[in-house]
């Protein structure tokens, strides 16, 4: 039907839970970076680290000051839960972990979300996602969650999709966004 009237897919994505907080893998984060506890006055160069990471990704758009008051806006910020990654230059890479209660009030489950996943140019390839990933799930775990979850753009440049599959993370949901030339 949607092809029918002209649509044609252009990409896809994954919702993906790891089922199990436990078994995770023993994975440090390379020599160079740290983790630091989250501040409010660090939330514009976090929020820039992540823009930056993602302008090589589909869909980009030049992020604006309404872009960064909606990043402020999202209700399950817990700055404590996020695991930030700092060199000498900056934000390397982060994992901005959330719990959305209300849903898994609703839906009788413990899943935390590992989301908002970026590594800076400079450190890609070198592990650090991996690191960052695994202190999130284990951060999580000691919330009481029992599980995990993230979206993910099957098509990632940087192998994203990969990364998540093996540390256990299976698909449950996936979508397709189509487009129409006009």
């Amino acid at each position: 039907l949607i092809r029918a009237a002209g649509y044609e897919p252009v990409t896809y994505d994954a919702e993906m839970v790891r089922p199990s907080v436990d078994d995770l893998p023993d994975h440090r984060l390379p020599d160079g970076l740290e983790l630091r506890p989250v501040t409010e006055d660090q939330l514009r160069a976090i929020w820039e680290a992540d823009m930056e990471a993602f302008r090589d990704h589909w869909g980009y758009v030049e992020p604006t000051e309404a872009s960064y008051e909606h990043f402020l806006a999202f209700p399950y910020h817990d700055l404590t839960l996020w695991k930030i990654a700092w060199d000498d230059e900056g934000v390397a890479g982060q994992v901005k972990s959330f719990i959305n209660t209300a849903q898994n009030a609703e839906l009788g489950r413990q899943r935390g979300w590992t989301e908002f996943i970026s590594t800076s140019r400079r450190w890609r390839r070198r592990g650090v996602a991996k690191a960052l990933i695994v202190e999130s799930i284990r951060e999580l775990a000691a919330r009481g969650m029992t599980e995990v979850a993230l979206g993910v753009h099957t098509e990632n440049p940087n192998g994203a999709y990969d990364l998540y599959a093996g540390l256990g993370y299976e698909i449950v949901a996936t979508s397709t966004t189509f487009r129409k030339p006009l």
